[in-house]
């Protein structure tokens, strides 16, 4: 008894330091994200094509949720778009959450794990690349669950295990931009724990040759800019038929989920 107690222990703490460690990185590349993802022309365009892409076919009325909010960039996208939705984002690192309340933008610090709303507060809920970035997924999709409305709808993003993404020598400054939480989530291992909580409404595999310029604080495409200005529009085209083929899921960057509170 006490040495499961003492494990248990072990794991609780082992869970905290990684969650301090993950909250350290995002208060560490805040910066990085306002100064080249967001505001880099490039790299701005296909953020928002992004954004309204997960928007697509869901209601631009009630109350929705940024979950993972960062620097605002979705609850400034939906500003843009002038929708009715009105916005929260909620977020655990105070670097990105000073950044978006530098711009005037409805967020609070919380815990995706356990957040501090009550049932049924929400209409819906964005998850641009959180969910693999905690320490138990399955915690945040049951919060998910419990806090949208009946008939709710949640979109959620993340890293598709890929074989672009497995060259990991693409990427700089690795140590310094993810924490030991950071991981690609098999979508064998993702689906199931999502459907356990909503029904599953949408998945499409997206971002082969635009996606990775949509990310110039990490990879080091630099000298590209202006070439990636110009074709960012013609590629993400390209890139959206080609994800309809059978092979797009060996070789695509990112997936998107859908789902509907039961």
């Amino acid at each position: 008894m006490t040495r499961s107690v003492v494990c248990g222990a072990n794991g609780f703490f082992m869970k905290t330091d990684l969650k301090k460690q993950e909250i350290n990185v995002q208060d560490h590349v805040a910066q990085h994200y306002e100064d080249m993802r967001y505001r880099l022309s490039h790299s701005r365009r296909y953020h928002l094509w992004w954004t309204t892409e997960m928007l697509k076919g869901t209601k631009d009325t009630g109350l929705w949720l940024d979950l993972g909010c960062g620097t605002g960039w979705n609850l400034s996208v939906l500003q843009l778009l002038e929708h009715k939705r009105k916005a929260i984002g909620i977020d655990l690192s105070d670097g990105m959450l000073r950044l978006a309340r530098e711009k005037n933008l409805n967020v609070i610090r919380g815990d995706a794990q356990q957040l501090p709303f009550r049932d049924a507060s929400f209409d819906g809920i964005l998850a641009k690349g959180v969910l693999h970035h905690l320490s138990d997924v399955e915690k945040a999709v049951a919060e998910i669950t419990r806090v949208l409305k009946p008939g709710g709808i949640a979109v959620m993003v993340d890293p598709n295990p890929s074989l672009l993404r497995k060259f990991q020598t693409l990427l700089k400054n690795r140590e310094e931009h993810f924490s030991h939480l950071h991981r690609s989530i098999p979508p064998a291992e993702y689906k199931p724990i999502i459907s356990r909580y909503l029904q599953i409404i949408d998945f499409r595999y997206f971002g082969l040759l635009a996606y990775p310029m949509a990310f110039p604080d990490i990879l080091p495409l630099k000298g590209f800019l202006r070439l990636n200005d110009i074709m960012i529009q013609p590629l993400i085209r390209l890139d959206k038929l080609a994800a309809r083929l059978p092979f797009a899921q060996w070789l695509c960057w990112a997936y998107m989920l859908t789902g509907r509170k039961k």
